[in-house]
Formats: C-alpha cells, sequence, structure tokens
C-alpha cells in the first residue's frame, strides 16, 4: 500500500517595505536654516536593495519672501507594496 498527499502553500508579502532611518519631520525655518536632503533606506522581507526614489518641490522660491518645500521618499518592494514619506518643509524669511 502507498500513500500520497501534496500540499500548496502561497505565501503572500501585504508587508511594504520599511524606514530604516529616522524619518525627517515637518519644519518651519529661516532661509539659512533649511535642512539637507536627507537619503533614507528600506529593509524589507521580499528582496534586499531596493531603490528609494526621491523627489523636491519647492513651492515659488522661499528665500528671500518664504514658501514651501516638499520632499518625497518612495519605495516599492518586488510584490508592488509601496513605503512614502514627506516632509514639508516651510521656509518663513
Amino acid at each position: 500500500n502507498v500513500a500520497t498527499t501534496s500540499q500548496t502553500i502561497e505565501i503572500v508579502d501585504n508587508t511594504p517595505p520599511v524606514w530604516v532611518e529616522t524619518l525627517p519631520t515637518n519644519v518651519t525655518v529661516g532661509c539659512d536654516n533649511i535642512p539637507d536632503f536627507v537619503n533614507l533606506t528600506v529593509v524589507d522581507a521580499c528582496e534586499d536593495g531596493i531603490v528609494v526614489m526621491t523627489n523636491e518641490f519647492t513651492s515659488g522660491n522661499p528665500c528671500p519672501g518664504g514658501g514651501i518645500i516638499l520632499r518625497t521618499w518612495v519605495a516599492f518592494d518586488c510584490i508592488g507594496n509601496m513605503a512614502t514619506h514627506v516632509q514639508t518643509i516651510t521656509v518663513e524669511d
């Protein structure tokens, strides 16, 4: 007598990449105190070496006069789960 069985296990990744560093917070600064752009990295159970895409949008010319700087970081893992962070920098002259 012989008995056989099979099992299919489907692993589903619903977890987005996780930021490694402390995320930059929203701040209000003067023209001489605009923080440097920070390079962020992520870790993920699905894959190593995920590239973090960045963008910086400036509303008008913040110096002189004041304005808004929006900085965005986005990372996708191999399944398409997304981690995103946005920092708003309000510049007051």
